[in-house]
């Protein structure tokens, strides 16, 4: 399973076109600057198939990315357990963080 990232304009840039993840996979020759024009397609290729077009936002990301490196410190049943306790609540969490 393929899953994009919502980005802005500035995160766009640092991501290079690399948050189209869904549309990449599909057409892995399409240079990156068209994935943006494809997207509301295959969003609605999805839609109309009833399959599940996957986005999370970048701070969503960002916390799963920092709780893996974490990882690396902690035995893995301590950080599995982590990990999903605040990717499951991250709507909540994130009030806090940010």
């Amino acid at each position: 399973m393929s899953r994009n990232i919502d980005a802005t304009w500035k995160t766009h840039w640092f991501y290079g076109g690399l948050e189209f993840q869904a549309e990449h996979h599909l057409f892995p020759r399409m240079p990156r600057h068209s994935f943006s024009k494809v997207k509301p397609l295959v969003m609605e290729f999805a839609k109309k198939h009833n399959i599940t077009y996957s986005s999370v936002s970048v701070w969503y990301e960002d916390i799963k990315k920092r709780f893996s490196l974490l990882c690396l410190l902690l035995p893995f049943s301590v950080c599995r357990v982590a990990l999903k306790d605040v990717l499951d609540n991250f709507a909540e969490v994130s009030k806090h963080v940010w």
